[in-house]
Formats: structure tokens, C-alpha cells, sequence
């Protein structure tokens, strides 16, 4: 099952809102990092710069490595997959989200590292259509990532990326176990939703497409649970939702201006 995460060609639009379509990615020897992340998010302040963020992974080693060389890696996969800097709209969208709904981050978190990494998007064809209970490996994953990527990545090379996406996933309580991954159900949170209907409207899912975008499929809203879950987040004052059949209509009021999709 393939999923199109971008409806639309506009490259230059994706790039400066933050997404990432280049091969490779930070899951090449990195999961998505979400303890780092959260520690990150939880010493830095909202509006810092990019050089607060470098300060306070490298001259602080708020995240506990032990060498020089670890905290540079550390700050430099972790620019890969959030930006880390108030330029990067997305990166300004998971700050205002993230103290909203701290609990949302695992959700936040993911949605984030899937629109800057090519490596996990491609990853996603081997986790998404399995239904709770079900299992995948590592194996599985590989297959996916060589069919995207094919001759880029040895058999060595491939099995790692899909050990970290697993990671990932799992981070993401989208699976558990060790070896043999299986699909855990997830409970989406409204501010989660909230990022998958605008990554959605950034990435071309518009009017009721937007219910069905691999973004919401990701924090596993099918069409009739984002609609409802929209509404509570509209009902919250997250979002202005209005649909009425095809006619879907979204803004984001808890969003910085900044940070807005171009009408």
C-alpha cells in the first residue's frame, strides 16, 4: 500500500516551511530522538535562537553525552529531523503545539520526523496498514525502504535504517516488542490532529482529502475519526473547522502567523 504523503510539486513552498525531500536522513544511524527532544524542550525556552539550541546541547550537554564529539552528533541529527530553529515554520509549530499538549509529544514528534525524513516516510508503507496485533520485523521494513531507495543502501546499511525506524515507531507507541514488532493501537490526541490536518493542507490534501492523508493515517485517524477528533480540537479552540460533506474548510488560530499554510 503506498501512501503520497505530497499532493503537491511545490518544492520550493515545502522547503521553506520545513519539509525535507533529499535522500537520506537522520534515521540512517539515529531513531527520531524523543527523550533527547524532550529534554531539549524542556531546558530551551519558547522564541530561542538556533545558537541558544547549539549552546545548550553542546556547551551545557543538557542531553547527558559524555564526549564533545556526541553532543555535536546528537545537535546535528536533531537539526536534521526538527531544524531547531524559530526560521523553520515546522519547528515553530511543534514549540507552540508542544506546550499545549506536552503529553501530545511522542504524536508531535513523529509527524515532524516523518515530513523531514525520507527514510521514515518510506518506512511507513511497511507500519501504517497493519492492524493492532499484527506484526512486523525489520526485514519487512527494508523491503519498503530498498523499493524507495533501491541500489542506494547495502543489505548491512538498510537492516540499521530499519532498526531505527522501528525505533521510532515504537517510540511513538505505534509498536512494541523487541525483535518481533507489533502494532499497538494508538489514542490520538487533538493536538495531534491538529498537526496532521496542516501538514495535510501544506501537502496538498485539501476539502475532505485532508481526512484521509497519510499524516492522519500516521497518528491513526481514519476519515470518520479525524473528522470527530477535528471537531473536539475546533471545540477546544485549536483550529476553525467547518465541513459539510466534501466542503472542508481549516485554519489554525493557536498557530503563530508565522507559522500559517499560505492560504
Amino acid at each position: 500500500m503506498a501512501f503520497t504523503f505530497f499532493k503537491t510539486s511545490d518544492a520550493d513552498t515545502l522547503g521553506r516551511f520545513g519539509f525535507r525531500l533529499i535522500k537520506g536522513g537522520a534515521h540512517t544511524s539515529r531513531t527520531m530522538m524523543l527523550a533527547e527532544l524532550e529534554a531539549l524542550l524542556r531546558t530551551v525556552p519558547p522564541g530561542a535562537s538556533e545558537a541558544e539550541y547549539a549552546e545548550a546541547v553542546v556547551d551545557r550537554n543538557v542531553l547527558g553525552k559524555e564526549t564533545i564529539s556526541s553532543r555535536k552528533k546528537s545537535l546535528s541529527h536533531l537539526k536534521e529531523l526538527y531544524a531547531l530553529t524559530p526560521r523553520s515554520p515546522l519547528f515553530t509549530i511543534l514549540r507552540a503545539l508542544h506546550q499545549i499538549s506536552p503529553d501530545s509529544l511522542p504524536q508531535l514528534a513523529l509527524l515532524i520526523a516523518l515530513a523531514r525524513d525520507p527514510l521514515l516516510r518510506a518506512s511507513a508503507e511497511a507500519i501504517l496498514p497493519l492492524a493492532a496485533g499484527h506484526s512486523t520485523s525489520p526485514a519487512d521494513i527494508s523491503k519498503v525502504i530498498e523499493r524507495e531507495f533501491a541500489g542506494t543502501y547495502s543489505p548491512k546499511s538498510l537492516l540499521s535504517i530499519s532498526q531505527n525506524c522501528a525505533s521510532t515507531w515504537a517510540q511513538a507507541a505505534q509498536l512494541t516488542g523487541r525483535v518481533k514488532k507489533v502494532r499497538r493501537a494508538l489514542q490520538p490526541t487533538p493536538t495531534g490532529c491538529v498537526l496532521a490536518f496542516l501538514l495535510g493542507e501544506v501537502t496538498g490534501h485539501h476539502g475532505a482529502a485532508m481526512f484521509d492523508s497519510p499524516w492522519c493515517r500516521a497518528i491513526e485517524l481514519d476519515p470518520e475519526r479525524a473528522r470527530g477528533l477535528g471537531f473536539e480540537a475546533h471545540r477546544r479552540g485549536l483550529i476553525n473547522l467547518r465541513a459539510i460533506g466534501e466542503v472542508v474548510e481549516v485554519s489554525f488560530p493557536c498557530l503563530p502567523e508565522a507559522a500559517q499554510p499560505a492560504p
